[in-house]
């Protein structure tokens, strides 16, 4: 059994004995404690980052470094519904997949900061449908932490520029008849007048 207190992990054990001399019976009791070091709710050091990218984009990866004891378990969540590893999505095509770091020889005489887990979530085929919040939960027996990534799509941009561009390509052409006519009706009008001058 145990107790905690101060963040400080107790176990404590009694034990009974029993001394016999003939008709003599001796029966006794000692409690033996110890202090086994700190506990620690996990603390996220890397949380997963936002990420903008084209549709169609093959792939993206949301990655969440935790640490804490007992060693915290780590679990992905999209607009709070729980993401499990190798999901797919209505189609039959592969949408998730998560891998994970956790250690397994992590002891509580360590530091906390060295009892460290990682997991990447990685997200394919990314769509329209596949914008919002991925969200890392970190968890153990002293508390959960959770820190969120969004995921959205670039803004095509560039096809403004495409359109636009034939666009101003006319009106410079017509810009450019029009001074050439001017020019023309100019060269007429002073060519006229100087042969009716000589």
């Amino acid at each position: 059994t145990g107790y905690f207190t101060n963040k400080l992990v107790t176990m404590y054990a009694s034990f009974n004995y029993v001394i016999r001399f003939g008709l003599l019976i001796l029966t006794s009791t000692f409690f033996l404690t110890v202090v086994q070091g700190q506990v620690h709710p996990p603390v996220i050091t890397k949380p997963p980052a936002n990420q903008a990218v084209k549709a169609s984009t093959p792939f993206v990866v949301f990655e969440c470094i935790t640490y804490g004891f007992p060693v915290a378990t780590i679990r992905w969540v999209r607009n709070g519904i729980t993401i499990f590893n190798n999901s797919r999505d209505d189609d039959g095509i592969l949408k998730y997949r998560i891998h994970s770091n956790i250690p397994t020889a992590c002891s509580i005489a360590f530091p906390p900061e060295r009892c460290v887990s990682l997991s990447d979530l990685t997200v394919f085929s990314i769509r329209q449908r596949d914008v919002g919040q991925y969200t890392c939960e970190a968890q153990n027996d002293f508390g959960v932490v959770s820190q969120s990534g969004r995921l959205s799509l670039k803004s095509e941009g560039n096809m403004t520029a495409k359109v636009t561009a034939p666009a101003a390509t006319v009106t410079g052409l017509f810009l450019l008849i029009l001074i050439c006519g001017g020019l023309g009706l100019l060269y007429y009008y002073c060519f006229k007048h100087a042969k009716y001058a000589m």
